[in-house]
């Protein structure tokens, strides 16, 4: 499966869009970076789940990974590409995502973590 990642910068906020072709468009998640005083925080989300805020992107989207799971068992339209094809998919290439999003993260902040 194909994955696009666009890097975006927004009011002074980073976010990735990750997308994927689906039959009649396209998938697509958000992975939003947030930073804190007492450091950052990744989570990956769509138009219907959300993950849990981690320090960590790769825990970011395996959280993300686990609530869609459970939120998308009924199967049902898009629900079954998502069970069936989608959640797999990005479950394989999640580390290569990870690594492409964050060296253009860390390529626009120098010594970011």
């Amino acid at each position: 499966m194909e994955w696009t990642i666009e890097h975006h910068v927004f009011l002074g906020k980073d976010f990735f869009t990750i997308s994927t072709p689906v039959e009649n468009g396209k998938h697509t998640m958000l992975a939003e970076y947030r930073e804190y005083r007492t450091g950052g925080t990744w989570r990956v989300r769509d138009a219907c789940d959300q993950g849990e805020e981690c320090r960590s992107l790769i825990n970011a989207f395996n959280s993300y990974i686990d609530r869609s799971t459970e939120a998308n068992r009924s199967k049902i339209g898009h629900c079954g590409w998502m069970i069936d094809i989608g959640l797999p998919a990005l479950d394989k290439a999640k580390f290569d995502l990870v690594n492409t999003m964050l060296a253009a993260y860390l390529k626009d902040h120098q010594g970011v973590n």
